[in-house]
Order: structure tokens, then sequence, then C-alpha cells
């Protein structure tokens, strides 16, 4: 059993992604957490359609999504489709597993416009 599968968790992690993922927005909303000390922390988690695990927004992955759709104000997110993915990232001096984020991929038969190929 991987390790992962025993701690399951609601929000999702870097290990969920052994591929890209595309996913469409379906909100994005602000949650209390408890910090490791008992303090209590309010952070973005943005939900997607189709997906029962939401995503607690860092600053780097808000300002990639921000930069992916153009648009620092996140109800202008829901509806629009970003790729997820893991990725190693170096934090506190260690390298460590991360989610990050950019522009949907586009599928192979899309071009931009809806055209097809002129060719």
């Amino acid at each position: 059993m991987k390790i992962g599968a025993m701690f399951p968790s609601r929000y999702l992690k870097a290990s969920d992604f052994e591929e890209e993922s595309s996913l469409t927005i379906a909100s994005v909303e602000m949650q209390t957490f408890k910090t490791r000390d008992g303090a209590e922390e309010i952070k973005p988690v943005v939900s997607f359609k189709g997906e029962e695990k939401g995503l607690v927004l860092n600053k780097t992955n808000s300002k990639l999504i921000a930069k992916a759709l153009k648009s620092d104000d996140t109800d202008d997110w829901v509806g629009k489709a970003v790729t997820l993915y893991a990725a190693d990232v170096e934090f506190g001096g260690d390298v460590v597993d991360a989610i990050r984020v950019r522009g949907r991929a586009p599928r192979p038969n899309e071009v931009s416009g809806g055209d097809a190929i002129p060719f």
C-alpha cells in the first residue's frame, strides 16, 4: 500500500499526480486551517469540477493561476481550466514534492480560435 493511501486527505497532494491533469475550476473559497502551533490561518481553496479534493493555494500557485488565466480576481477563474502536476521544489533548504499549476495544455486537435489547421 502506498503511504499516501494510508493518510487520506480532503485536499490534493503532489502524490495524487502521477501525470499532469487538466481540471476546470468550480469555485474558490476561503477556509480556516489550524497551524501546527494551534493558531488559525485562513487560506484559499480551489474546488474543481469532477474532483472531490480541493487544492489549498499557496502564494506561488495563486500567482501561477492568475498568470495562466490572465486575471488576479478569483471570480474570473471559475469555469476555466488549468493543468496541475507534481514537481520537485526547494523549500527550507530541502527538495520536496509539490503541486504546480500552468495554463491548460491544448488538446492535440485544438487550435486557437477553434479553426482547423490551415495546411
